[in-house]
């Protein structure tokens, strides 16, 4: 898969995308607007309340007509380094040269301040924005802050009399919906382009850290991202930011990002501060038809703690490897990516609900949620890295649900990655490591250790529903493998 995010265009999909499937995550519900201060956001007006089937055609006219007053045209100007070299001629070394590459894009007024929101892509490491309205006035855009994990950023321009998008519910939104995408493809100012949801919640498209895009068929092109998708009441309900495409066209299949998702940053990017994020201190793993059937009564709802960080907000509260997470804040949770962006979604030191099922009973904890730091987030280790497997200790709860004594230690296998040398030692998830060379296993450092001591090969002990077996895990020689 080649994902391209590059200025002069914008977010393309290339060669053959896998699309996760799809799960509609819950985000905070702000139906009119957002207000920081005296500032107030996505106030603007509607193009109607109510939309009866047989005025389509005028719907799309008023919700091109509003989308002139606040749709804007995006430059970015950005400096390159070019390369140093030697005169062939002379052999004299030659300095490098600076250029500068200009970019596209789009984006939307979201205050009568002059508050504008469009992809961290457009604008990412530029020297100069210049921000053009529909009327031709141009103007010098100050990037007050950006995200890259959400792909989202705000300027500010000093101008009169501006007009500021609505903000609309993108919690409320049905595949189905009519909806209309606004921007500047190729150029080519106040372009709108109509069709429908085709889906809500994808996820593992593989664009940004946290992902619950809204997919359309509403034709999206280079120069679209940043720029608005509305649905027919004149209301932004997501910001253009990528297609799926093998031509570097529009192939029917565009991705959002969701305005609900967009106001949980904005407060932070409109101060120029990092974005604060809510931590649990859990590894989570989906539930597959055997960890349901082991730790969930065969219910595939929910995902699996397999372990939790020592001294962190989850292990305060009481949360346990081996429970199966089913919500947060009253909002179910049907897989990693929901509780992801939940969590993310809150802010840090606020108490929060999870339910949680142990032992086959329903069990509502309150956590206060600790700050996900910067650099942190949710990074692998070197051992999964390393061996493409999700581990945990082995505690009594998890070994209880494999029906094991809960003096039987081990490693616990929660995920196997698909092409891994954890894959190819035939580990799968529920497995328990016993040993690694004929050395009983109590921790991660001590397969960590054994991998070190001898990377082209350890021999692993495998507990697998109540029988022994043997496997090989050779990290050295998948690590030449990638590099052919």
């Amino acid at each position: 898969m080649n994902i391209n995010l590059n200025r002069s265009t914008f977010a393309i999909l290339t060669a053959s995308l896998l699309l996760g499937y799809s799960a509609h995550a819950y985000l905070p519900t702000i139906v009119d607007g957002l207000a920081i201060g005296d500032v107030e956001l996505g106030t603007g007006p509607i193009v109607r309340e109510t939309f009866p089937g047989g005025e389509l055609a005028t719907a799309f006219e008023d919700v091109a007509l509003l989308a002139e007053k606040n749709v804007v045209s995006i430059r970015s100007v950005t400096r390159v380094d070019g390369n140093a070299g030697v005169n062939p001629f002379n052999g004299q070394r030659v300095p490098a040269r600076e250029s500068f590459q200009e970019g596209q894009g789009s984006g939307f007024v979201i205050s009568r301040e002059g508050h504008v929101l469009t992809n961290n892509h457009v604008v990412d490491g530029a020297e100069r924005v210049v921000v053009t309205l529909t009327d031709g006035q141009i103007y010098t855009g100050m990037v007050l802050g950006t995200d890259s994990k959400t792909d989202l950023a705000v300027l500010k321009i000093e101008a009169e009399n501006l007009q500021p998008v609505r903000f609309g519910n993108s919690d409320e939104l049905r595949a189905g919906q009519w909806v209309a995408a606004v921007g500047n493809p190729f150029g080519l100012a106040s372009t709108i382009t109509s069709g429908i949801i085709s889906a809500i919640g994808r996820t593992g498209v593989g664009i940004t850290d946290y992902e619950d895009f809204i997919q359309t068929d509403a034709a999206i092109n280079p120069g679209n991202s940043g720029g608005p998708l509305f649905n027919l009441r004149g209301e932004v309900i997501g910001i253009n930011t990528a297609i799926y495409s093998r031509s570097g066209g529009a192939m029917g299949v565009g991705f959002a990002i969701p305005i609900n998702l967009a106001k949980t940053v904005i407060d932070d990017l409109i101060q120029g501060e990092e974005v604060r994020r809510g931590w649990l201190g859990i590894t989570i793993q989906d539930l597959d038809s055997v960890l349901a059937e082991r730790f969930a009564g065969g219910e595939n709802s929910g995902v699996l703690i397999g372990d939790v960080v020592s001294e962190g907000p989850a292990q305060q509260a009481g949360l346990r490897a081996g429970d199966v997470l089913r919500s947060i804040g009253g909002k179910v949770v049907n897989q990693v990516s929901d509780l992801r962006i939940l969590t993310a979604s809150a802010e840090p030191g606020e108490r929060i609900a999870v339910e949680i099922l142990r032992d086959g009973k329903t069990q509502s904890v309150s956590v206060r949620l600790g700050e996900l730091e910067t650099g942190l987030n949710g990074a692998k280790t070197g051992l999964e890295l390393s061996t493409g497997l999700s581990l945990a200790p082995l505690n009594a709860n998890i070994a209880r649900r494999l029906g094991y004594g809960t003096d039987q230690k081990g490693i616990f296998v929660s995920r196997v990655l698909a092409g891994t040398a954890g894959n190819l030692a035939g580990l799968l998830p529920g497995d328990v490591i016993l040993s690694a060379d004929g050395v009983e296993l109590h921790s991660l450092a001590g397969l960590n250790r054994s991998i070190e001591r001898k990377p082209s090969g350890i021999e692993l002990t495998i507990m697998r529903s109540g029988e022994k077996l043997r496997g090989t895990l050779s990290v050295e020689a998948r690590t030449q493998g990638d590099l052919r």
